[in-house]
This record gives C-alpha cells, structure tokens and sequence, in this order.
C-alpha cells in the first residue's frame, strides 16, 4: 500500500512536470508566432512599398522611351495592312519626306479591321482642360468646352467614330448627357430611334450612368450640355469595369472621361479606373 501511494505521488509529480513543460512550450510558441506575424506583417509592407517604387519607376521609364514616339491619326486600314508600309507612304507623299526613316516598332491602337468587327475609332482625341488660365490662375477660361465642341463638329463632319478622353476637369455627378424624349414614334433613322440612349442595353449598357462623385459643376453642366447636343455618350459608370462610375482624381472626383460618338459604342468591350500613380495625379484605362 506505501509503494503504491509512493508510486501515485510519483506519477503525479510526471504529470506536474509534463504540462508545466507543455505549458512552456505552447507560451513559446505563442511568442514565437506573434514574432513570425509581425515579422511577416513588416516584410509585406516593405514589399508594399518597394512595389510602389517599382511601379512608378517603371512607368517613369515607359514615360521616358514613349518621348520620341509619334502617333499617326486619321489613316485608313484596311485587313491585313502592312502598318509600317502605310505609315512610309504617308510620310514620303503627304510630308515629303524623302529619306528613309528607320522605325522601331510601328503598330495600331486597339483591334484591327476584320469582318464582323467595328475596328478603331476614326478619330482618337486626347483631352486636357484647364479650368483656369496657365498665365493667369485667378482667371478662368470658360470657353474650354465650347472650343472643343467646335473642334469635334468640325472632325464629325467627316468622321463618324469618334473618341475622346482625358481629364476635362468637369464634375458632372450622374447626370443625364442625353435629353429625354418623350415620344420618338415618328422620329426613325435606320430602324433607330432618335433617343439613342434607349438602345444603350443592346450594348449592354446602363441608360442611367452610376457616379462616385456626387458633385457637379459649371464645366460639368457645359460638357453634360456637349455630350447631349452631339449624341456623345460618357463610359464611365456606364460599361463593364467601371459600372460604378470610380473616383479618377484621389479618390475625391470624377473628371477624367472616356466619351465616344454613338455608332461607337459597339466597339466599346470595357474600360477601368487604374490605382492611383504618384506620377500621375489621374490614371485610368479602356479596352475597345
């Protein structure tokens, strides 16, 4: 009976032993994993970090070897083309340029002719405006957007697909950039209807556009009045990739478009706000 209360104790003793040892081991543990997480939590930040330095490096340099490039607008295609072969012709019968001129890489933007395929915008515009004068900032140039539609009437004339794009510095909220038309029973044009804007579902596309900013103003009215006038549709909060109408300036607003003419928007497969670039204060991109 001694031996085998001696015995108990003993084995009581073990047990004691073993979960204290176990004890040490899962509070060492728990250390070590609280060190391994914040180890991990520092090297993703700096990873983070280094892929933002990478990232704006690498556009930088995209910047720099895109210096020298020249864009050619205008030129018809056709299937099959040899590109660098129209691009010479051009340059030889319309610029007189009679040398040879060696070229690095000549291409198209977006998809190419084909059957069954739109192709590209006839005219592709690129579109920066200045809300106030660059000599003078105090003083504004209201006359930004009606000089632009001067210009887009004046390449419609001759061109039906058109394209513009880039910041207009106009915050026009989720406003209509079309006029509503009650009744169009009358008003036919190649078995469309005079408000195109009930068509935009063929394309799948929403009638009424969503917006992040909920602001608008005056430049905004202006091109919402330009846009109506013209049968010129706003993507943004409209297409696939950008449903939502995403902020294109820090987060804080909209005024960065992708705007096309309405035989256009067939063509138009999806567009997309970009992450912010600390090179560029707005960045966002379109797939057509």
């Amino acid at each position: 009976m001694d031996d085998f209360k001696v015995n108990h104790e003993n084995n009581v003793k073990d047990v004691r032993s073993v979960k204290s040892s176990i004890s040490k081991v899962a509070n060492d543990l728990a250390d070590n994993t609280l060190e391994l997480r914040n180890e991990i939590k520092t090297v993703v930040n700096n990873a983070k970090q280094e892929n933002e330095i990478l990232q704006s490096t690498v556009i930088d340099l995209q910047c720099r070897s895109m210096k020298n490039n020249l864009v050619f607008t205008g030129l018809a295609e056709t299937e099959g083309e040899n590109t660098e072969e129209v691009i010479r012709v051009f340059i030889q019968q319309f610029l007189h340029v009679t040398h040879r001129i060696e070229f690095g890489n000549v291409h198209r933007f977006g998809y190419g002719a084909k059957p069954g395929r739109c192709g590209r915008p006839d005219r592709f515009g690129p579109i920066f405006i200045l809300q106030r004068s660059s000599t003078n900032p105090f003083k504004y140039v209201p006359d930004s957007i009606h000089i632009l539609e001067q210009e887009f009437l004046k390449f419609s004339a001759n061109h039906e697909s058109i394209l513009l794009t880039g910041d207009f510095n106009s915050r026009t909220a989720a406003n209509l950039d079309f006029y509503e038309i009650t009744n169009t029973n009358h008003d036919t044009s190649d078995n469309f209807n005079i408000d195109f804007s009930n068509n935009l579902h063929k394309f799948n596309m929403s009638r009424i556009r969503n917006g992040c900013d909920k602001t608008k103003n005056h430049f905004g009215n202006l091109l919402l009045e330009m846009c109506g006038n013209n049968n010129l549709f706003i993507l943004n909060g409209r297409v696939d990739g950008d449903k939502e109408g995403l902020f294109t300036c820090r987060q804080s607003s909209v005024v960065d478009y992708f705007i096309c003419t309405y035989n256009l928007l067939s063509c138009v497969v999806s567009m997309s706000v970009l992450d912010f670039s600390a090179l560029f204060r707005c960045s966002f991109a379109s797939e057509l």
